[in-house]
């Protein structure tokens, strides 16, 4: 009787091992891609740094261009009016 239950434990142990073995094969898989889904979220920020400075080196040219428009302007209308 005794090994009638020990051999029913051992082998409701193995159906529990197999479970966890299937599981943690789909949480491995889960891992992987929440690891590509980072580093692609890794890729974009970086992007977005990049695409920030641009902008701002964009801008900063623009107020460079907009302050000479500004003072070209004055200096031929003060040229004219001479």
């Amino acid at each position: 009787m005794n090994s009638d239950l020990f051999n029913m434990a051992m082998s409701h142990c193995d159906v529990i091992k197999d479970d966890l073995d299937a599981q943690d094969e789909k949480l491995m898989g889960v891992h992987n891609k929440i690891r590509d889904y980072s580093d692609g979220l890794d890729f974009n920020e970086k992007y977005l740094q990049k695409l920030k400075k641009t902008a701002n080196m964009k801008k900063t040219y623009c107020v460079i261009f907009a302050i000479g428009l500004v003072f070209t302007t004055a200096f031929i209308v003060i040229k004219i009016k001479k």
